[in-house]
């Protein structure tokens, strides 16, 4: 088996409940010819680079999954006449990248987090020499 990721973008006027369905669509599709899903992800509402049928925006929705090669042109016919999906990508990806995302996600949120910090710091920093300016005084 061999390891894939499709990224597809899903109409942008769908409540998340008919959201839901759709990614369960696709999902069912995906194990129901023997695939396996490792990771969803939904990116959530995005503006698109451009118009796709006339919408400016759409939900985008990541999935990694495992599936055999024969399987995926038959997917990507499916895909096509799914008429809630705007627009799709498979990509077939090794699994050193698919560690290298997670990694990238480890690093991002170890960035995020040393900043607070160091806001933090600084906020202690300036309290600490108003401190010392009113004592001056």
């Amino acid at each position: 088996m061999k390891l894939y990721e499709i990224l597809f973008i899903v109409h942008p006027n769908y409540e998340e409940a008919r959201l839901t369905k759709v990614v369960d669509n696709v999902k069912e599709k995906i194990t129901n010819n023997g695939g396996t899903i490792i990771d969803v992800s939904e990116m959530g509402k995005k503006k698109l680079a451009y118009k796709i049928e006339n919408h400016r925006y759409g939900n985008y929705i990541l999935i990694h999954f495992e599936s055999e090669p024969q399987f995926i042109s038959e997917f990507k016919k499916w895909l096509k006449i799914q008429t809630q999906i705007l627009a799709r990508i498979i990509v077939r990806i090794e699994k050193k990248d698919l560690e290298n995302d997670d990694k990238k996600e480890n690093v991002e949120e170890k960035k995020v987090v040393s900043e607070k910090v160091e806001v933090e710091i600084e906020e202690d920093i300036q309290d600490e020499s108003a401190e010392e300016n009113e004592v001056a005084k």
